[in-house]
């Protein structure tokens, strides 16, 4: 069975135009808790909060991809990532590593040591540059992150890499599945789908609707959604997909989709699909299967799979379950205060 890396990415519309305004070395959001985005009801408000630092600090939790990373890109502001020397080389494998670690190098740089030392402690906005910071240093960094990142790492990217690596150019017709979960947000699932809703080449068909896609779902629903739903919701008109069809009225078309895709949500397998979809694609043996899920989750290959796209592909023979650790633990403890 084939399986090649896939990666979260930010919807193009919530990127913020550019400023060089920065009154914080460090962003004070620290990623050793979950409540960071849960002090902002706006969405905006929370990308302009990052926007204010010259860095902000994001690591590995659940696993080494995580929406954090893009939302500080999308906010022109740069990634300090803890421990990126030892992430896998297949996963984020379309993250401009060697940038993050030339970030840390720096003239003028706090040390990583003192950086963490600083986020566990809550203290991140105490941190300084020495004398030797060289602004015009900085930006030219900025600079070549930024370029990438809007190549590589937004929703235009990601459509890009998925269709390419199933063979499909131009015009063509595609149906998404997945499972509801008592969470609804799955940020992989729902990215995946903003991203091949807003390109215009592809015909999309996603069962069951997810509402929580449309810009018109009105924000108090989803302020209750993980995350409050920030960065991966409320992404595409409803013209950008192909009206609600019942499963009934897509098994007599399905043979006429160019790709067929099954997804992961929150974490969980296969069986989280709808009965009748697992009934339905069951029977099949050319579906592409997108597993979103973090380390420590469900990455059982359903047998209707041809083609496996998976997020975090961690070599547990090389790294072992316990070296890195899970919600950061491992990483922190070896750095006592």
């Amino acid at each position: 069975m084939k399986i090649l890396p896939i990666q979260l990415a930010m919807p193009d519309s919530k990127v913020l135009p550019l400023s060089n305004s920065k009154t914080m070395i460090f962003s004070d959001m620290t990623p050793l808790g979950r409540t960071e985005k849960y002090k902002f009801y706006v969405e905006k408000e929370y990308y302009e909060h990052y926007a204010k630092a010259y860095f902000a600090v994001t690591m590995k939790k659940g696993g080494w991809d995580c929406m954090r990373h893009y939302e500080i890109l999308a906010s022109g502001t740069l990634p300090y990532f803890l421990d990126i020397e030892n992430c896998p080389p297949q996963t984020l494998f379309a993250w401009p590593k060697e940038l993050m670690v030339r970030l840390k190098q720096l003239a003028g740089m706090p040390s990583e040591r003192k950086v963490i030392r600083a986020a566990k402690s809550g203290k991140l906005k105490d941190l300084s540059f020495s004398k030797d910071f060289d602004e015009k240093q900085y930006w030219a960094l900025h600079g070549e992150f930024m370029d990438y990142f809007h190549k590589h790492l937004t929703t235009k990217g990601l459509a890009k890499y998925f269709l390419e690596a199933n063979g499909i150019k131009g015009k063509t017709r595609v149906l998404l599945c997945f499972g509801i979960h008592a969470t609804l947000l799955d940020y992989m699932r729902d990215l995946l789908v903003s991203a091949l809703g807003a390109d215009p080449d592809v015909s999309l068909v996603v069962y069951p609707l997810p509402f929580w896609q449309l810009k018109s779902c009105h924000r108090e629903i989803l302020n209750t959604f993980y995350g409050r739903g920030f960065s991966c919701t409320a992404t595409l008109d409803t013209a950008q997909m192909e009206p609600p069809y019942s499963w009934e009225e897509i098994v007599k078309e399905i043979d006429n989709f160019d790709l067929i895709v099954a997804t992961t949500t929150s974490n969980q397998g296969f069986q989280t699909l709808p009965q009748e979809v697992q009934d339905t694609l069951s029977m099949r043996k050319d579906v592409v299967w997108v597993d979103g899920n973090d380390i420590k989750a469900n990455h059982e290959i359903p047998s209707c799979a041809k083609l496996v796209f998976r997020r975090e592909m961690e070599d547990y023979k090389e790294t072992g379950r316990k070296k890195w650790g899970i919600w950061g633990k491992g990483l922190f403890d070896n750095y006592p205060i």
